[in-house]
């Protein structure tokens, strides 16, 4: 998706606002959600941007995580419109799991 949107990413703008997330956040969120300490390098859009510039430079969007993470995780957040994986007691990570809508 990247190379879609290089003119937002190649932006001094969008380093600045990278630079802060990280700071403000140095852990992975994905990581912390399933109880692990994994420094973050790479910033994720909660909601996809999909090329909306308010959605891209909202700072509530935004949240650290792992290139690992980000890769793999946050690619299936995008795709299925969900986060995948459980906490430690076996609970999906994102509420809005099917698992979460049976029990209510």
């Amino acid at each position: 998706m990247f190379y879609k949107y290089t003119r937002l990413y190649n932006n001094p703008q969008w380093r600045r606002l990278r630079a802060e997330v990280l700071a403000a956040d140095p852990l992975c969120w994905y990581c912390q959600e399933a109880n692990k300490i994994i420094a973050a390098d790479t910033v994720d859009h909660i909601v996809p941007h999909k090329g909306d510039e308010t959605l891209f430079w909202e700072r509530s969007n935004l949240r650290s995580c792992c290139t690992s993470c980000h890769n793999h995780l946050a690619s299936i957040k995008d795709r299925d419109g969900i986060v995948p994986g459980c906490d430690v007691d076996g609970e999906p990570l994102d509420s809005k799991h099917p698992w979460y809508q049976e029990r209510n």
